[in-house]
């Protein structure tokens, strides 16, 4: 019955002692830096959707004195843009899905370049098409000409040796108004 006890006491010293990056087995995280917003003043008529001009990922260690290997290296497999009104508005554009393959070599980094953030269809939907003049011209929730929504971007991928990785939110704000209205 001792041993049981120094066992179980021994077991829970052990669990306490662990961090959640000691439990987590991936052994890499990624960083995101977004740079120059290609136009946050966007005009719908154009149907030119929101794009970062930049935007960094960063692939790092959870431990700096870990060595890391090939396959420690992240595929990025997609993006999702999540939209949220704040304006004052609750009707909101749909979530935005990027596919693509990217490759980040372990504790390096990769850069895309002019990365849309939403379908330029998007623009031609709710709540967009409330701003066009034969539907009134104005938000009609909150009587505006212009619609405000903020992006949250969420980056997707795994490592070569299958750890699932999720970075994000990256956070970009963009104006939305019809034609010369601003």
């Amino acid at each position: 019955m001792k041993k049981i006890v120094i066992f179980f006491l021994f077991s829970i010293l052990l669990l306490i002692s662990c961090t959640d990056q000691e439990k987590d087995p991936c052994p890499v995280y990624i960083e995101t830096e977004a740079k120059d917003y290609a136009n946050y003043l966007i005009d719908i008529t154009t149907l030119s959707p929101p794009t970062m001009k930049t935007i960094n990922l960063y692939s790092k260690s959870k431990n700096p004195a870990a060595q890391l290997t090939p396959l420690d290296d992240v595929q990025l497999d997609y993006m999702i843009t999540y939209w949220k009104r704040i304006d004052g508005g609750t009707v909101a554009p749909k979530p935005f899905r990027l596919n693509w393959t990217v490759v980040i070599p372990a504790g390096g980094n990769a850069t895309l370049n002019d990365v849309p953030l939403m379908a330029d269809e998007q623009l031609l939907e709710l709540p967009f098409t409330q701003l066009l003049p034969e539907n009134g011209g104005r938000d009609p929730e909150t009587g505006n000409l212009i619609i405000v929504c903020r992006g949250e971007t969420y980056f997707y991928g795994h490592t070569v040796q299958g750890c699932d990785l999720v970075a994000g939110p990256m956070y970009t704000t963009f104006e939305f108004y019809y034609g010369g209205a601003k």
